[in-house]
């Protein structure tokens, strides 16, 4: 079956079972939501943007990308994808996907000179792993000050007295 099709009925069950879009706090951002870069700019608008095909969000923080092929594809096809658009979005967990297989993706952790403090692996999964699971991957060490601030709107207008007073009234409700 074609992308789509492998998509609808292959991996967002697999999504769902993990419990993405169901617990509370997590969203599933698909191609529409899920923008990489604005691609070229023309004077008739942009022209191919590069989006992903699942960007999982949770508590406010974009964890991973799944980057998703269709199930007639080997699942090393979307490899390379998954790990630019990782790199691009700053996101250390990413997997490639045709329905049948996972390939798990740990971008790992480098210093300031290009060395990895933690260095990056790959390996097959069976499921996808849910969103509190992928919350404690990316943040081992708990931080309450981190979880209220992430759960806070900050930029939901454009004039600067009503993100304030928006600002204000969120943060104040989020204490």
């Amino acid at each position: 079956m074609n992308e789509a099709q492998t998509r609808f009925n292959k991996i967002d069950p697999k999504l769902r079972d993990a419990g993405w879009g169901i617990v509370p706090g997590s969203k599933i951002l698909v191609e529409q939501s899920a923008y990489i870069a604005p691609g070229r700019i023309t004077t008739t608008g942009n022209k191919n943007p590069k989006k992903a095909d699942y960007i999982l969000e949770y508590k406010g923080m974009k964890l991973a990308v799944i980057e998703a092929k269709s199930d007639e594809k080997d699942v090393s096809e979307g490899v390379d994808q998954a790990k630019r658009y990782a790199d691009a979005l700053k996101i250390r967990y990413t997997y490639s996907s045709n329905g049948d297989e996972i390939w798990f993706i740990d971008m790992g952790i480098k210093g300031s000179k290009g060395e990895y403090i933690i260095p990056s692996k790959e390996y097959d999964i069976n499921q996808f792993p849910t969103p509190q699971d992928l919350w404690q991957m990316t943040f081992p060490e708990e931080n309450p000050w981190r979880d209220k601030f992430n759960l806070c709107a900050l930029n939901v207008s454009r004039t600067r007295s009503d993100i304030q007073r928006r600002r204000r009234d969120k943060c104040d409700s989020c204490f």
